[in-house]
C-alpha cells in the first residue's frame, strides 16, 4: 500500500519544467544589382594637315634651259616625306605622296552602375512558459527525490549487511 501511494504521489507531482526566455533574431537581406550599358559608335578622327617644302634658286643658262643653281631649304613634314623634284624641258615638277589623313575608329562607351540595397529586420519573439509547476508540485518533487535517495541508501545498507553475514 505504501509503494502504491508513493508511486501515485510521484506521478502526480513531477512534471517537466520549461524555462521562459526572450529570443531575438536579426535578419539582413542584401540585394546587389549590376547594370552595364554599352554603346558602340563609329568615329572619324581628323588629323591636322601636314606640309613639306623645298626652296631653291633657279637660273637660266646660255642655251635657255632652266637649271637649279642652289637649294635653299628642304623641309619634310611630320607624316609626309619631302617632295621629289623633277626639272625637265623647263618645267619644274614637285610631287609628294600622302596617306589618308583620317583614321576610322570604333569606340565603345561603357557605363557600369552598381546598386546595393540592404534591409535589416529585427524580430523579437517571447517564449511563453507552459505547464509551470505550482508550489505544491515543487514540494512533492523534492519529497519524492528525497524518498528515492533515502530508499537507495537503505537498499545499499541492507545489501552491505547481507554481504557481511
Amino acid at each position: 500500500m505504501t509503494a502504491a501511494c508513493w508511486a501515485a504521489l510521484s506521478l502526480t507531482c513531477c512534471c517537466a519544467r520549461r524555462a521562459a526566455e526572450t529570443t531575438q533574431t536579426h535578419y539582413t537581406d542584401s540585394v546587389t544589382v549590376f547594370t552595364r550599358t554599352e554603346t558602340v559608335r563609329d568615329t572619324v578622327v581628323r588629323i591636322a594637315p601636314d606640309s613639306a617644302a623645298v626652296k631653291a634658286l633657279l637660273e637660266c643658262d646660255s642655251a635657255g634651259r632652266i637649271r637649279m643653281a642652289r637649294l635653299l631649304e628642304y623641309e619634310a613634314g611630320a607624316r609626309m616625306p619631302p617632295p621629289c623634284l623633277d626639272l625637265s624641258d623647263n618645267v619644274l615638277t614637285a610631287s609628294a605622296t600622302v596617306d589618308s589623313m583620317a583614321v576610322y575608329l570604333t569606340l565603345r562607351d561603357r557605363l557600369e552602375r552598381q546598386v546595393t540595397s540592404t534591409h535589416d529586420r529585427n524580430r523579437t519573439a517571447a517564449v511563453v512558459e507552459v505547464n509551470r509547476p505550482t508550489a505544491w508540485q515543487r514540494i512533492c518533487c523534492w519529497t519524492v527525490g528525497l524518498a528515492i535517495g533515502c530508499g537507495a541508501l537503505f537498499a545499499g545498507w541492507k545489501l552491505v549487511r547481507l554481504v557481511r553475514r
